[in-house]
């Protein structure tokens, strides 16, 4: 086990900072609310480990929880400055499924993604990029907090992709840190099958403004079914890449 409650709150740490930047872009927040959820997930997890990899890289501010959490807190207050700002959200039609298939094809699609987050709950990381590269950079990072770690600059050390940007070890990091959480326990996997899940949304989303519900819904339901995008321990969610 890689611990629930660690693995729900690394998904609500850079959804609820992505949901602050959302409110910064007026054509998120005009999007149906999983469309909307989806991005805001996606802007989270590249702001606010960005944010982090600029603070430690240029301002020298140590990967630790008091850091990790003020970041996420001003993202969200400048969120809610901008919701403020900018007033009441313009109404979203809603648009309810229809008919056994668009019922049965979102049940499917939810428990493709239900059987991923299980997946990363309950068993660790396998992949040869998670386990020998991002993880174990990740790990570099973590004890050194500084994304500048001395093992990744010294030239007699092996490692692999030294030039390779960090970003998604970081938010492995800040799971780490915010959590304090072991760093043997691999409760950022959900970070991972949380993207393929945001993926799934804008590509439903996408398709229905223009083909219409039922080809997006197919669409969905293929991209789901491909191995390479899901259970695929060397590229798809259940992996762990940068």
């Amino acid at each position: 086990m890689n611990g629930l409650l660690p693995s729900l709150g690394a998904v609500a740490l850079f959804l609820a900072a992505g949901l602050g930047l959302a409110e910064l872009v007026p054509s998120i927040r005009r999007l149906p609310w999983l469309c909307r959820l989806g991005w805001a997930y996606l802007l989270g997890l590249a702001g606010l480990a960005g944010t982090l990899y600029a603070l430690s890289h240029v301002c020298g501010v140590p990967l630790r929880r008091p850091a990790i959490l003020a970041t996420t807190a001003a993202l969200i207050a400048l969120g809610l400055f901008a919701r403020w700002w900018h007033g009441r959200r313009p109404a979203v039609p809603r648009r309810p499924l229809s008919g056994w298939i668009e019922i049965g094809g979102t049940a499917l699609l939810a428990f493709i993604g239900l059987g991923l987050f299980a997946d990363a709950v309950t068993d660790p990381v396998t992949g040869w990029d998670a386990r020998m590269t991002w993880g174990v950079q990740a790990l570099w990072v973590q004890d050194a907090g500084t994304v500048d770690a001395p093992v990744l600059q010294r030239r007699n050390l092996y490692v692999n992709h030294p030039r390779y940007p960090l970003l998604l070890p970081v938010a492995q990091v800040a799971v780490l840190e915010a959590f304090d959480v072991p760093p043997d326990l691999h409760a950022w996997r959900t970070l991972y099958t949380t993207c393929f899940a945001a993926f799934l949304a804008i590509l439903w989303e996408a398709g229905r403004r223009w083909a219409g519900r039922r080809p997006a819904l197919c669409a969905a339901l293929a991209a789901a079914g491909v191995p390479a995008l899901t259970f695929f321990e060397d590229s798809g969610a259940a992996s762990g890449y940068s």
